[in-house]
């Protein structure tokens, strides 16, 4: 539509619909329009990455969103939070808790702080799992990270106690408290 008006598509509007595309499950059209972005020497982003690592996720594609992944490191972009907290959830969703873990492991090296809401995909994994271990490791994570938390992804783990009844120690309930209030 764009090429029609005369208008050069940029890299906003080929993310945009590489998001598109993933959001109604057209995964193979997100790919061919990254394809057809390089092939019109529009550079994709960490946002079109990120958008593409979404769709390959919603569709269960696991292995194309680390290959995705991979190529962004190929191309010295480094993944932000949103990349790696994509493909956290999709392995997260599917089961696959010890991936996961390795990917957080990797972002968490990498000096990338989860969100709360990382957190929360994998303690519900955890303990969907029934794995009490793997429930406490998060949780040690967890307050280990609590310093670098915003103030939204605190707020979310207070109401996360409540809601979904995930216990947290109480050492680990004063000092999210002590944080808010400062």
């Amino acid at each position: 539509m764009m090429w029609s008006s005369g208008i050069a598509p940029d890299v906003v509007s080929y993310s945009s619909l590489v998001d598109a595309y993933g959001r109604i499950g057209r995964v193979e059209d997100a790919f061919a329009t990254v394809d057809d972005m390089v092939a019109h020497g529009v550079e994709p982003n960490i946002l079109t990455f990120t958008h593409l690592i979404n769709a390959a996720v919603r569709a269960g594609h696991i292995d194309a969103a680390y290959k995705v992944l991979e190529l962004m490191k190929e191309k010295d972009m480094e993944p932000n939070i949103f990349t790696y907290s994509a493909l956290i959830n999709g392995l997260a969703k599917r089961g696959e808790y010890d991936r996961a873990m390795d990917l957080m492991e990797q972002m968490r090296s990498r000096g990338i702080h989860p969100t709360a809401v990382t957190y929360a995909t994998l303690l519900k994994s955890a303990t969907r799992l029934y794995d009490e271990d793997k429930t406490q490791n998060i949780m040690k994570m967890l307050e280990d990270d609590l310093e670098g938390l915003d103030r939204k992804s605190l707020n979310l783990l207070h109401d996360l106690r409540k809601t979904a009844k995930i216990s947290f120690s109480e050492k680990t309930v004063e000092r999210i408290r002590e944080l808010l209030a400062m």
